[in-house]
């Protein structure tokens, strides 16, 4: 872990809950932490950024009570790392593969 993490890592994953945040959520973040994120980038799909925790949040109750928790586990990390990649000016190809397009 202690050479892992770098400026220009993406992590989209689930846990199961602790002290901070005690519901079970999968959970999107940047290696370094990101602040005054636009809430409309996150209207049209389901999932929050969450200022306490520095993440982008998908609460599970709200995951299997979707009408495709597949597609919706997708959807939101394929939007945590188009975030990413927009925000910190990226290339957008690293958006593009998340997407299922393979860069050139």
């Amino acid at each position: 872990m202690r050479n892992a993490g770098t400026a220009q890592q993406i992590e989209v994953g689930w846990w199961p809950g602790d002290a901070r945040y005690p519901k079970p959520h999968s959970s999107g973040s940047r290696r370094r932490r990101l602040t005054g994120l636009p809430a409309e980038t996150w209207a049209q799909i389901q999932g929050r950024w969450d200022e306490g925790l520095g993440e982008f949040v998908l609460d599970w109750d709200d995951l299997i009570l979707s009408s495709d928790p597949h597609a919706t586990a997708l959807e939101f990390g394929r939007a945590v790392v188009a975030h990413a990649c927009l925000i910190c000016e990226w290339d957008p190809a690293l958006a593009a593969s998340a997407q299922g397009v393979p860069p050139a």
